[in-house]
């Protein structure tokens, strides 16, 4: 089996930062692509004062479209999702600070669906939850 993938990466062409911490660290920091003369936003960072990534995504036409990932201070993720014009589409997934998973489901245009199971800090699974 031959798999073939084709990257239409657009180069990030300007990079604004938004906010900073009072101690002088980016808060919040855009990333912008250049089509046709045009700026268009294409990725957000937050950072903790510490200068640890807090929060990053992509955009689409101004609008969160894409994988977007939440961390902890310590630098372990805290939540993962999928945005589709703006909604939550897709798989989510929260962790404890642990790293153990607190809970994972899926999304469909920002409503939940199928099975999602949540579990306890011990990594016990401590119920299911089927949304339709």
């Amino acid at each position: 089996m031959l798999l073939i993938a084709f990257c239409a990466c657009q180069q990030i062409s300007a990079i604004k930062i938004n906010s900073t911490h009072s101690n002088g660290n980016p808060e919040s920091v855009s990333y912008f692509v250049e089509k046709k003369g045009q700026k268009f936003l294409k990725k957000k960072r937050l950072f903790y004062d510490n200068g640890q990534l807090k929060m990053e995504g992509n955009f689409k036409k101004g609008i969160r479209h894409g994988y977007w990932v939440h961390y902890f201070e310590n630098g372990q993720k805290a939540d993962m999702a999928w945005y589709i014009k703006g909604q939550l589409n897709g798989r989510t997934v929260s962790y404890y600070k642990t790293g153990k998973t607190r809970y994972a489901g899926y999304y469909k245009n920002g409503d939940r669906i199928r099975n999602w199971i949540f579990f306890d800090e011990k990594g016990e699974l401590e119920k299911k939850i089927k949304y339709h």
